[in-house]
């Protein structure tokens, strides 16, 4: 808090008391979120294959940029990591072998697999993110749902990360106008010869009226 961030007080939660904290949150306050991230873990012989083949699919299906960290060739035993999104894209999800982090040997789980996304809504989504479910996070893009159906074998609605449109006044007045008046301009449009010639007839009408004829 402080600085820059004038009134704002902004902090981070992380680790397995998270929920808790993210619900204490909810209840007490009206927030954005400027990330959030959610994962799902597997901790089986072959979990990390069993994730990685589908996570393959979707990224080739969907033409998504990515990467991989570790040295999957010489020393897989060091852990391996699977990256799609960019590091600057509003999503992106990585897939891990979180029981081979050395910060984690003492637990002798080296099958434990994470596969997580990490989203980064922008603006309004602000809002929205900071209401959403674990899994709901998961309907940041179409390839992160796609990956969701598969692997966690959920549907999960659309939420986009991006900006929510909203319309302006002038678009919704229009909107309405074509609703409540479309068939009368389709028919002007038929008897004039075009929809250039109904816009000249509209500009016409209105040069009028603003002329008090």
């Amino acid at each position: 808090w402080g600085g820059r961030q004038g009134d704002r007080v902004m902090f981070e939660v992380k680790g397995e008391r998270s929920q808790k904290a993210v619900e204490a949150l909810r209840s007490a306050f009206e927030h954005r979120v400027t990330r959030v991230d959610a994962c799902a873990d597997f901790d089986a012989p072959g979990a990390f294959e069993a994730l990685l083949g589908p996570s393959i699919e979707v990224k080739k299906e969907r033409r998504i940029m990515g990467g991989k960290a570790g040295d999957w060739d010489d020393f897989p035993e060091k852990g391996r990591t699977l990256y799609l999104g960019s590091q600057s894209s509003p999503v992106r999800m990585r897939l891990y072998e979180k029981g081979l982090q050395p910060e984690y040997a003492h637990l002798n789980k080296p099958d434990w697999a994470r596969i997580e996304v990490q989203v980064r809504p922008a603006k309004d989504a602000k809002e929205a993110f900071a209401k959403l479910s674990p899994m709901d996070v998961w309907g940041a893009s179409r390839w992160t749902r796609d990956i969701a159906a598969r692997v966690l074998e959920k549907h999960i609605d659309p939420h986009p990360a991006g900006t929510v449109y909203r319309l302006s006044d002038r678009e919704t007045a229009l909107r309405w106008m074509c609703k409540q008046y479309g068939a009368h301009l389709t028919s002007l449009a038929a008897d004039l010869g075009g929809w250039d010639c109904v816009g000249l007839t509209i500009s016409e009408i209105l040069n009028d009226q603003a002329k008090g004829r």
